[in-house]
C-alpha cells in the first residue's frame, strides 16, 4: 500500500502541488521516481482545528479532477489535530492511523509531505515515519515543495538518499499542475468563492468594438496615446486635476475646449482627439482614473499568453480581478493576476510618482497581502508604478532598501516609468522573462 501523508498548514496550495503530481495520469513515472513518489492509494491529511477546512479544500479538488478523468481515483481520510504543538499528539494521532491503515497489508512505501503544518507537527511527524518505518521494515520518503525552486524535494528517510523531481528532462512543475485562479483561490476561500473580471471587456472577438468603448479610440491609437501620456506625464496631470476637480461637467468641457496642448495630448494615429467631439463620461473616467495604466500593461501581457498557449504552455491573465468569499460578502480587488501552471503573479499598478513613494510603498503592502491571500507562499508581486530609477533626490534603491528591510524574504519587483514608456519594449520584456 502507498500512503501519502500530507500534513496542512495555512497554505493549502504546497499540499494540493504534491498531491496532483503524484495523482497526475498524465505523468510519466520511471521506475527511480516510483521509488520516491508512487501514485498513492490513499491520502491521509493531517490538520488542526484551525486549517482542516484547507484539507477539506484541497481533497474537493482532487475529487474534481478525477471526476474529469485527470487523476487516478485514491482514498482520502483526515487525522485531526486539537492542537499543531503538542508532540505527543501528533505522534500517537499518526501512529493510530498507521496501525489501522498499514497493518492489514505488506509492502508498503509511505510519502511525507511535511511543507505545511506547524514546525512541531514537521519535525514529530519525520521523526515517526522515520522510526515506523526502521520498525516495520517500510520505505519512507520526506518530500519538501520548493517554493523558490518550484520542484519537489525528497528524502528517503531508510537511507538518506535524496533527489529532486522533476528531473531536467521532464516538463517543469508548473506544466505538469496546472490551474485556474478560480482553483488557487478555491484552496483558500472554497467552492462558495466568487470572482468577477473584466476579461470580457477585451475579448479577442469584439477586441477593437470594446477598446473603443473604453478608451474613445482604436487599439493601435490607445497605445500611442498611453506612451504620450508616460512621456509627458506632467501635463497629463493637468488633465488629470480637471477631469477630477469639483466643476460641472459642462465647466470641464470648456476648460478643455479651450486647452489645445492636452487636445494634442489625445491626438490618435489619424490625427483627430479623444477629446474632440467631447466623449462620454465613461470613457473620461477611464483616462482620468488610472483604468488606461492598467489596460497598457494588460496588453502587454496578452502576446506572453498567445506564446505560452502556442507552445502548449499553462498561462491565465486576469484584469481587474475581484473576490469574494461568498456571494454577498465584503469584496477585494486586484489590478491584474496571471497564473503560471501555479504561480500566481500579482501586478499592482499605480500613478505613483516620484516623491509619492508613501502611496506607492502602500501599494506594495496590500498587493503582497493580496498575493499571500490569493497564491501562498508561491505566489510573486510586482509593482508598476511611475517612479523613476533616474530621480537623484528620491532614489528608488532607497525606496527598494526601505521595502527590503520591512519584507526581507520577498524579492521586490519594480516595474518603473522608463520601463513603460514603449510598450513594445515592455512586451518584449516581458515575453523574455515570463517562461
Amino acid at each position: 500500500m502507498n500512503l501519502n501523508i500530507i500534513l496542512v498548514g495555512s497554505n493549502p496550495l504546497p499540499c494540493y502541488i504534491q498531491a496532483a503530481y503524484v495523482l497526475r495520469k498524465a505523468r510519466k513515472i520511471e521506475s527511480d521516481e516510483e521509488r520516491y513518489l508512487p501514485v498513492p492509494d490513499e491520502i491521509l491529511f493531517v490538520a488542526t482545528e484551525a486549517t482542516k477546512e484547507f484539507a477539506q479544500n484541497i481533497q474537493n479538488l482532487l475529487l474534481q479532477h478525477d471526476q474529469e478523468g485527470l487523476f487516478y481515483s485514491c482514498r482520502m481520510s483526515f487525522c485531526s489535530l486539537k492542537n499543531g504543538r503538542d508532540a505527543t499528539e501528533i505522534e500517537n494521532r499518526i501512529k493510530e492511523k498507521l496501525d489501522g491503515l498499514l497493518g492489514k497489508t505488506e509492502h508498503h512505501h509511505i510519502l511525507l509531505n511535511d511543507t505545511g503544518g506547524t514546525k512541531v507537527m514537521t519535525t514529530h511527524a519525520a521523526l515517526l515515519c522515520r522510526d515506523y518505518a526502521e520498525e516495520h521494515s517500510v520505505r519512507a520518503v520526506e518530500c519538501y515543495v520548493d517554493p523558490d525552486k518550484n520542484c519537489l524535494r525528497c528524502l528517503c528517510l531508510n537511507d538518506r538518499d535524496t533527489e529532486i523531481y522533476p528531473k531536467s528532462e521532464q516538463l517543469v512543475l508548473q506544466d505538469q499542475v496546472r490551474m485556474s485562479i478560480q482553483e488557487l483561490i478555491g484552496l483558500h476561500y472554497g467552492k462558495a468563492a466568487v470572482i468577477e473580471n473584466r476579461n470580457d471587456e477585451v475579448e479577442k472577438k469584439d477586441f477593437e468594438t470594446n477598446i473603443q468603448k473604453l478608451c474613445g479610440t482604436d487599439s493601435k491609437s490607445f497605445i500611442q496615446i498611453a506612451e504620450r501620456i508616460l512621456g509627458q506625464f506632467d501635463l497629463y496631470k493637468e488633465f488629470y486635476k480637471i477631469w477630477n476637480g469639483g466643476e460641472k461637467k459642462s465647466e470641464k468641457q470648456q476648460k478643455f475646449k479651450s486647452r489645445q496642448d492636452l487636445k494634442e495630448l489625445f491626438i490618435d494615429i489619424n490625427g483627430g482627439s479623444v477629446l474632440e467631439p467631447f466623449p462620454k463620461t465613461k470613457v473620461l473616467n477611464f483616462w482620468g482614473r488610472g483604468e488606461w495604466l492598467e489596460l497598457y500593461f494588460y496588453l502587454a501581457l496578452r502576446p506572453v499568453k498567445q506564446k505560452l498557449e502556442a507552445q502548449g504552455r499553462h498561462f491565465e491573465l486576469v484584469w481587474s480581478c475581484k473576490v469574494k468569499k461568498e456571494q454577498g460578502s465584503k469584496e477585494f480587488e486586484v489590478d491584474i493576476v496571471t497564473v503560471r501552471g501555479f504561480v500566481l503573479t500579482l501586478y499592482s499598478l499605480t500613478m505613483a510618482e516620484s516623491g509619492e513613494t508613501r502611496l506607492a510603498k502602500g501599494k506594495w503592502f496590500e498587493a503582497v497581502y493580496r498575493t499571500d491571500q490569493m497564491g501562498g507562499g508561491h505566489g510573486k508581486t510586482e509593482l508598476v508604478c511611475l517612479l523613476s530609477d533616474r530621480d537623484e533626490v528620491n532614489r528608488l534603491d532607497d525606496f527598494i532598501r526601505d521595502l527590503e528591510r520591512s519584507d526581507a524574504d520577498r524579492s521586490i519587483q519594480i516595474k518603473t516609468i522608463e520601463d513603460l514608456k514603449s510598450h513594445k519594449s515592455l512586451t518584449e520584456f516581458l515575453m523574455g522573462s515570463i517562461q
